[in-house]
């Protein structure tokens, strides 16, 4: 556990290394009292002369709802502009739906349902005018039929 009040530095230093004893050359990180495995620190090396360090594939277990942020860093001023490539793969419990967006699955599910009803109640009001001779009203029948039937779709897609 390395804290610093005075300091935004996310590097330790020699002088934060004898007054903190973090270790020179390494990120600093605030550990959540809470949670003490958090922030999870993934540690990766360069092997030998390689100008390409690969890291293994790594699952983090979260358990808590909340927003969470992947950082890439380093402190060894001989990596200075160093570029880091790669792929991260973030799943939820209900797929790979973005964090922001989990809670609006039931929004979406009801507005299904909504859409449904909707639909329905239209159908059988369409049904009960059928044989009218009125085109117009006929025609406006189908395109109103048509945007419920699709917001139906968009509502049923975003919630599958």
């Amino acid at each position: 556990f390395y804290f610093n009040p005075k300091s935004d530095l996310i590097c330790c230093t020699p002088d934060l290394a004898k007054e903190y004893n973090c270790n020179v050359g390494e990120v600093i990180i605030h550990n959540n009292p809470d949670n003490p495995d958090f922030p999870k620190r993934i540690k990766t090396f360069f092997r030998g002369i390689s100008e390409v360090a690969h890291m293994d594939l790594q699952t983090v277990e979260i358990n808590a709802t909340g927003m969470y942020y992947l950082y890439f860093m380093f402190c060894d001023p001989n990596l200075k502009g160093t570029t880091v490539t790669g792929k991260t793969v973030w799943r939820n419990p209900n797929g790979y739906l973005p964090g922001k967006m989990a809670p609006l699955m039931t929004l979406y599910g009801f507005m299904s349902l909504a859409y449904l009803l909707l639909g329905l109640l239209w159908f059988l009001r369409f049904l009960q005018f059928w044989k009218e001779k009125d085109i117009i009203h006929v025609h406006l029948h189908y395109h109103i039929t048509a945007v419920i039937a699709l917001g139906m779709c968009e509502m049923a897609l975003w919630y599958f």
